[in-house]
């Protein structure tokens, strides 16, 4: 998935300001803690990269080549 920088920053932002955030249809579902407000400036950037942000919320990686990996024959040493 290729999505503007802009479009990722804003998603960070919101996260890292503490909030979360899940998609609903169309709609981006920002959960704050009780008595914290989520800044206007973040909410504008979010809304102009919704597109991408959306995107960005209902990606869920192919892990499968992990999931399914066989089990090492040998043991991981720590390195000295």
């Amino acid at each position: 998935m290729i999505v503007p920088l802009e479009a990722y920053l804003a998603v960070l932002q919101v996260e890292r300001a503490g909030h979360r955030m899940r998609v609903e249809g169309d709609q981006i579902v920002v959960r704050t803690e009780p008595g914290v407000l989520l800044d206007p400036a973040l909410v504008a950037n979010l809304k102009r990269w919704k597109a991408h942000a959306i995107m960005l919320l209902r990606y869920e990686a192919d892990d499968r080549h992990l999931r399914d990996a066989p089990a090492a024959k040998t043991p991981m040493r720590a390195l000295a």
